[in-house]
């Protein structure tokens, strides 16, 4: 699962078996070691939860963000790319969460594995 940040924006961008564990699992969770110390590593999620809108929470290094059931059922049992939502943090933040399924590139990437990712709408066919 990759995890791209700018501003006060994140996005989450999944490939087809994380997609399929987020299914099974109602999770879908990486950790980045930044030292051999435990406490030293940042992890980030995807939960499925049965809430009605798309919250976030980050708490010992851990970004957590809760996605309501509904949506993320209509999400990987369709065609849909992503979805995204705009949170009010405080009177004067807005953080922007986007989340999507990861598309093959249109040109060739030699150092990316990119296998797992989905067929990219925009690939012309041969």
């Amino acid at each position: 699962m990759k995890l791209r940040t700018n501003n006060n924006s994140i996005r989450f961008r999944l490939s087809q078996s994380e997609v399929d564990e987020f299914r099974k699992n109602g999770y879908v969770h990486e950790c980045i070691a930044l030292s051999g110390i435990a406490c030293q590593q940042f992890e980030y999620s995807l939960i499925e939860a049965e809430i009605d809108a798309i919250t976030v929470s980050y708490l010992n290094n851990h970004l957590r963000v809760y996605v309501p059931s509904a949506l993320a059922h209509r999400w990987w049992d369709s065609n849909d790319v992503g979805f995204d939502t705009t949170l009010d943090i405080d009177d004067k933040h807005k953080l922007y969460v986007l989340v999507e399924k990861d598309f093959k590139c249109l040109q060739e990437r030699p150092h990316e594995d990119e296998s797992d990712h989905f067929p990219n709408p925009n690939a012309k066919a041969c």
